[in-house]
């Protein structure tokens, strides 16, 4: 018996690692706010004031941007706590209901995995970026040649999944 499950897992087994890893992520970013929040901001604030002269009219200006990358760091922690733990799920019913193609398996698998974990980091590197461009959108686009491609490849996953879990639940006939 586990040795079949192990079979069944092998082909998901980069996908899981990446929703281990986004997990780990958002919880060592839990970890890193609660010990360094005031460094990451002031990090942030000296970002915005080497560039003030250039992007920033007012004081009210950076402080618009301060905030929102802020906003954008939790975003990412958050972001990475539910992807990790629904791309962990998804995945293990992947490997439960599945039986085909073991390429295909992986290639879903990593999609829905690092679909999320790179979609989590995305927003953490927009808020990294914002401050020293002088506006969250810019740090956003700054970031989106990550954050796009990862949102498709989790959800695009994440309904092949759905997919292939009401096929086998309510179209597939049983083997008698």
């Amino acid at each position: 018996m586990i040795k079949e499950l192990s079979e069944q897992f092998k082909p998901v087994r980069w996908g899981l690692l990446f929703s281990i890893l986004t997990l780990i992520y958002g919880f060592g970013l839990g970890i890193t706010f609660g010990v360094a929040e005031d460094n990451i901001k002031k990090n942030l604030k000296e970002k915005a004031q080497t560039v003030s002269e250039k992007y920033y009219q007012k004081k009210e200006d950076m402080d618009k941007v301060l905030k929102k990358s802020w906003t954008y760091f939790k975003r990412s922690h958050l972001h990475a706590g539910g992807l990790g733990a629904g791309s962990l799920g998804l995945i293990i019913l992947l490997a439960l209901i599945y039986s085909g193609s073991g390429l295909f398996k992986t290639l879903v698998s990593i999609g829905v995995g690092f679909g999320g974990l790179g979609y989590s980091v995305s927003w953490m590197i927009a808020g990294l970026n914002s401050p020293g461009l002088g506006s969250t959108s810019a740090g956003k686009h700054s970031i989106f040649w990550l954050s796009g491609p990862s949102a498709i490849f989790c959800l695009a996953g994440v309904l092949v999944i759905l997919g292939l879990f009401i096929y086998s639940q309510f179209i597939k006939k049983p083997v008698s």
